[in-house]
């Protein structure tokens, strides 16, 4: 019997020792949530991207408002794209969110600028029509601009979300960074304008995720539907954007 009771006082010793270590492990994990289904793991600076959903329980979290962070508590029933996460203050009060919400551990400092929209002025047109980027047929009316200091050099960068009227009913839209007086597509797609629930890409925000002073650009993805949002994400090296 006294065999038994020591036994049994090492099993409950080991599972409160296992649950404690994996506890903490998971609290230690650095992770931001981009919408319900695009995460972002951050491991020894790296950045690594992945869309899945996770069954979460009281997760103590920080999520943006207003540009700002707050400290909440996450929750979702299953891991699937349509249950939504929701969120909960302190004080059990429900924080509703837009799909394009982001939400991040507490142990993870990122940094979040907006990515302010203008129109294509005269001086970008000029440039852009005479670069070597051999995009035809762009309609500058449906065009739109960025511009942001990306690494912190004091140089400004532009990113020109170009649309190109390919046919009366499918038009092609390009991103391209503009550095250096260069010119560089980082991602194109077609879009069938006739069809009700067609993919649309746009412009996100400028994240700086392993606070090293680079922002990534983070762009949305919609497929339409009840799917939510998905983010692609580039980061800034050889003053080139890549995934």
């Amino acid at each position: 019997m006294k065999k038994q009771i020591m036994l049994l006082i090492g099993l409950i010793i080991i599972y409160v020792l296992l649950s404690f270590g994996l506890s903490y492990y998971n609290n230690s994990k650095k992770k931001v949530y981009l919408g319900h289904y695009t995460q972002v793991d951050i491991v020894n600076g790296k950045i690594k991207v992945k869309n899945k959903n996770e069954k979460i329980f009281n997760k103590k979290v920080k999520v943006f408002l207003k540009n700002d962070f707050y400290d909440a508590f996450m929750y979702s029933l299953e891991p699937n794209i349509y249950i939504p996460y929701k969120f909960f203050d302190k004080n059990n009060n429900s924080i509703s969110f837009n799909d394009d919400f982001i939400a991040a551990t507490r142990n993870t400092n990122i940094k979040i600028k907006d990515a302010s929209e203008r129109n294509v002025d005269k001086t970008s047109k000029e440039n852009i029509n005479n670069s070597d980027l051999n995009i035809k047929n762009i309609d500058f009316l449906r065009s739109k601009m960025y511009t942001f200091d990306i690494n912190g050099d004091g140089k400004i960068e532009r990113i020109y979300l170009l649309t190109s009227i390919k046919s009366e009913k499918v038009h092609k839209t390009y991103f391209v960074l503009n550095t250096n007086d260069d010119f560089k597509v980082f991602y194109s797609y077609e879009q069938d304008i006739t069809i009700p629930f067609t993919k649309n890409v746009y412009m996100y925000k400028f994240i700086d995720f392993n606070n090293d002073g680079i922002y990534e650009v983070v762009l949305g993805r919609n497929i339409g539907g009840d799917i939510p949002p998905s983010f692609d994400i580039y980061s800034f090296k050889n003053n080139s954007l890549k995934k």
